[in-house]
């Protein structure tokens, strides 16, 4: 399943205080309309190094 992802209300707790500020995903929902982050499938398998070229391509 290859889609994008909505964001949940998680960002808007501060993991010290658990204080609630939703200027943050207020941001995602303007800038992303909510998408943040992605279900990705795998293609290939094999190994990945630091400093390898990826490609990411909209769904």
């Amino acid at each position: 399943m290859d889609k994008y992802c909505d964001r949940c209300s998680m960002v808007t707790l501060d993991p010290d205080t658990l204080e609630r500020d939703g200027t943050l995903l207020k941001k995602i929902n303007e800038e992303m309309n909510l998408n943040f982050g992605v279900y990705a499938s795998v293609e290939k398998t094999g190994v990945i190094h630091a400093g390898d070229q990826v490609r990411l391509e909209s769904p």
